[in-house]
């Protein structure tokens, strides 16, 4: 609870202040369709990305998504999670804003096709 309202997550509350910003610009905005782009947590390539912790996320993220007793925002049409494969030359060829490890271990998915996660349901 933060000021007698729930989250279920961090997603959420960005979400919501999203929606605070843009109904502040013009109560119009108070209905416009959202979209989330990208997100993602990776797999490897630092201390805090891991399986666990990308497993955790991704299965939250579709939860968060899909829930219909506390939904991110009435207006969400999508949520695109970063991203479906890992590429394992992707942050050697410069891809992804940066040369970081963690730039290869985004996808919901091994190069092979397949999930890395268990109880992942889309």
């Amino acid at each position: 609870n933060v000021h007698g309202r729930r989250y279920s997550g961090l997603l959420h509350m960005q979400v919501a202040a999203t929606r605070a910003a843009l109904t502040q610009l013009d109560t119009r905005f108070g209905q416009l369709p959202l979209s989330i782009g990208e997100s993602g947590w990776p797999s490897a390539g630092h201390p805090e990305a891991t399986l666990q912790h990308a497993g955790e996320f991704v299965r939250n993220a579709i939860a968060a998504a899909q829930d219909n007793d506390l939904p991110l925002d009435p207006h969400l049409r999508t949520l695109y999670l970063f991203e479906a494969f890992d590429e394992q030359l992707k942050s050697s060829n410069g891809h992804g804003g940066s040369s970081r490890e963690t730039e290869n271990h985004f996808g919901i998915m091994k190069e092979d096709g397949t999930l890395k996660y268990d109880n992942i349901k889309f």
